[in-house]
């Protein structure tokens, strides 16, 4: 089922995640689900929510990098 898949990459997604991390991500997933409230087809709202909780991983991830490798410039400039 559709809804099985995205429990598992929504837990899969989250492992390593901090609290911060997952407040986000859970703002972010209720906030689509509130903007799609009105769709009777809950198929398309659950792509939906799969589209914005691939997203926000993605920024985090990226967001993770850059981090990251400013540290790295920082340890190497010292």
């Amino acid at each position: 089922m559709a809804v099985d898949k995205f429990l598992i990459a929504v837990t899969d997604g989250t492992s390593g995640c901090t609290i911060e991390q997952l407040e986000q991500i859970n703002r972010e997933l209720m906030d689509e689900i509130w903007q799609r409230r009105h769709e009777w087809n809950r198929l398309k709202v659950l792509n939906q929510v799969t589209g914005v909780f691939n997203d926000t991983i993605s920024e985090m991830e990226g967001i993770q990098s850059m981090w990251s490798q400013s540290r790295e410039d920082e340890a190497e400039a010292e």
